[in-house]
């Protein structure tokens, strides 16, 4: 249980960069307690994924060309939070393996409300509600921080940004997020589910284009142009690969009527 709310709050909290800090000792808090309760259970604490053996190699070649880095010790710096980050992700699917195994141990009951349905849903289900909450905040905090520090579509000069960071997390983030949130919107069966998930990528497609930052609306089409290719959807390709040059020209234009 403790685990569990820890991993949805911190699947929330990690959309907001200046509370970094805060989420590095939670976790490492329910670190140890998840392996001090495994190993007082006598559970297997191993967890075996399909990208370990990648992942592993990407960690140690970092490490092993930090000497001839710029700054190596700020490198080395930077490589700590990478591997404190594979923790999260080891910690996160130890996690969701625990609770799955309880679950299915448990009858299954009929749900009536609203509430009743979403405590039943899954933990990777609560995951995925945890990043849309994160989106929706970001995006409401980030184009109300716009708006009020005068941004507008004229210029670049103000661009919309997460809060206590820049326009660069905002674009990441959105760019990791919003694929989630089209899920969220497609897989959900309820109909305030549906709202809640389209609204959120409303309020963050708008965000990411007043983050005014082209790699990440590069991102963004080249998302769409795989998900064409993954699906096979012919329409959706030719669209991507017509907006491309239709989209660029239509600016152009309008820059020079001013």
């Amino acid at each position: 249980m403790i685990q569990g709310g820890g991993l949805f709050l911190l699947t929330v909290s990690s959309f907001f960069p200046a509370l970094f800090h805060i989420e590095e000792k939670v976790f490492f808090i329910l670190l140890g307690l998840a392996i001090l309760a495994g190993w007082i259970e006598e559970k297997d604490l191993r967890v075996r994924t399909p990208i370990d053996l990648p992942l592993g190699l990407l960690v140690a070649w970092i490490l092993l060309t930090i000497p001839f880095s710029l700054n190596p010790e700020y490198s080395f710096v930077e490589w700590r939070k990478l591997v404190a980050q594979c923790l999260v992700f080891y910690w996160a699917v130890y996690v969701i393996r625990e609770i799955s195994q309880k679950q299915r141990a448990e009858p299954t009951r009929l749900t009536v409300t609203w509430w009743e349905c979403l405590k039943s849903q899954s933990t990777s289900q609560k995951i995925f509600l945890g990043v849309l909450l994160g989106t929706l905040l970001l995006s409401v905090f980030s184009l109300a921080d716009f708006m009020v520090r005068g941004g507008n579509w004229q210029d670049r000069n103000i661009r919309a940004r997460a809060p206590g960071s820049d326009y660069n997390w905002l674009s990441t983030y959105l760019v990791l997020a919003v694929p989630i949130v089209c899920y969220c919107g497609i897989a959900s069966r309820l109909l305030w589910g549906k709202i809640l998930s389209y609204s959120t990528l409303g309020l963050a497609l708008l965000a990411h284009a007043a983050s005014y930052t082209r790699a990440g609306w590069l991102a963004a089409v080249v998302q769409l142009f795989s998900w064409g290719l993954v699906t096979q959807r012919r329409i959706l390709l030719v669209s991507v690969l017509l907006g491309m040059i239709l989209v660029p020209v239509a600016l152009f234009g309008l820059a020079q009527r001013g």
